[in-house]
């Protein structure tokens, strides 16, 4: 049985809007870059393009009186993440910095997916898929890094998934908003380059994220409507929650026969040993947390002698800047978006947007996502894209 191919999953007109949109889009994508960060006055750029998108956009929603769910639980995730850096860290301008990209990623993608949906569909798809390729001519014309550094353009390894995930995510997303219900050729280049990306650096936590949309795909091509009902997302937030569970709290022997299937060992690079002292922290402060810093890091001096690190899981992360009121805002943000989700008249569509939500949580379970813009766009995406396709909207188009 071969998979149907559509040759064109439809084309991006270029205008003035979708140029602003997609200076927009690229500045919040750019700010996960390893080599655009070191770059000053290229990095400059981009943040005022960040402060114009929460600012310009915010203002929009707030005139037209638009504020969503997401909106109000993204605002609220930040308002706790303020209440921890004031008590604690004063550290407030990289709380400032976080807000602007989280708020105005979201404020952009919802006011560009319903001003047209299949024009920020296209622009996302295009702009997150060439990042991914100047990501892999790097890593073929420098294999050692760029410069004095062991970064690609995207960063070291693991960088390389959240850009993977958005450009897959959005390849997969054109299709089925142009109705094909099939996987086109550009899609197919995406999934090959993503791959090639992964595969080179040995990114397992990118190849098995890639794995599972895959399967959701084929599944979903073999088994037809019946699994658009299996991706639920409540389903999949609880197996998420599972997951996080046993990676984090589980015994070692469990964990241990887990991760052999992947030839990974029991510490997941040292993970386990950083997670435990993130939990040692946490207990000491469980409801406000430390506050927002630049890296969120705490000191550990166990595996990696005496160096700074973050939790490299985002819930213990969450959990040591903010404590469990920002746990309760970032949970907020999930109910938001799967609220959406159930109301999608559009069950293909729900089930592949909650499947994209669903693989960001399991990264997020060994590294920490929302101090990068990548993690809101894909919600702001199923979001969005879901509230174009409820039952009432689609009887007033």
């Amino acid at each position: 049985m071969k998979i149907k191919v559509a040759e064109n999953p439809g084309k991006l007109e270029i205008s003035k809007s979708a140029v602003v949109y997609g200076l927009c889009i690229t500045a919040q994508l750019s700010r996960a870059s390893a080599w655009i960060k070191t770059e000053n006055i290229l990095d400059t750029f981009m943040t005022l393009l960040q402060l114009f998108c929460v600012a310009y956009y915010g203002v929009l929603k707030i005139r037209k009186k638009k504020l969503s769910y997401l909106d109000l639980a993204a605002a609220g995730f930040y308002f706790c993440l303020l209440i921890s850096t004031v008590l604690v860290s004063r550290d407030y301008v990289s709380w400032f910095t976080y807000a602007i990209q989280g708020l105005g990623t979201i404020f952009l993608v919802e006011e560009l997916f319903e001003d047209d949906q299949i024009m920020g569909v296209l622009l996302i798809r295009n702009i997150s898929f060439g990042f991914l390729v100047v990501n892999l001519l790097t890593i073929i014309a420098f294999p050692q890094g760029i410069g004095s550094t062991y970064y690609y353009f995207l960063g070291s390894r693991i960088g390389f998934t959240p850009f993977v995930l958005i450009a897959v995510g959005a390849a997969v997303l054109a299709d089925v908003i142009a109705e094909e219900r099939r996987i086109s050729v550009f899609s197919a280049a995406v999934f090959g380059i993503a791959l090639l990306n992964l595969f080179l650096q040995r990114v397992s936590t990118g190849i098995i994220a890639l794995v599972l949309i895959a399967a959701f795909l084929t599944v979903r091509f073999l088994v037809g409507e019946a699994m658009d009902y299996l991706a639920n997302y409540w389903v999949l937030t609880g197996i998420w929650i599972a997951v996080f569970l046993i990676a984090v709290f589980t015994d070692k022997e469990m964990l241990q026969t887990i991760l052999s299937w992947f030839h990974e060992d029991t510490t997941f690079g040292g993970r386990t040993i950083i997670w435990q002292t993130a939990c040692s922290y946490i207990a000491e402060k469980p409801v406000t947390g430390y506050g927002v810093t630049p890296t969120g890091a705490f000191y550990i001096s166990a595996y990696i002698k005496d160096r700074m690190l973050p939790a490299h899981n985002e819930i213990l992360n969450i959990l040591y800047q903010g404590g469990a009121l920002a746990l309760t805002g970032f949970a907020s943000m999930l109910f938001a978006v799967g609220r959406m989700i159930s109301q999608c008249a559009d069950k293909y569509l729900a089930g592949l947007a909650a499947v994209l939500i669903f693989v960001i949580c399991c990264v997020m379970i060994t590294e920490i996502q929302t101090q990068k813009a990548i993690f809101f766009m894909l919600a702001a995406m199923a979001y969005q894209t879901a509230a174009n396709n409820t039952s009432d909207t689609i009887e007033q188009s």
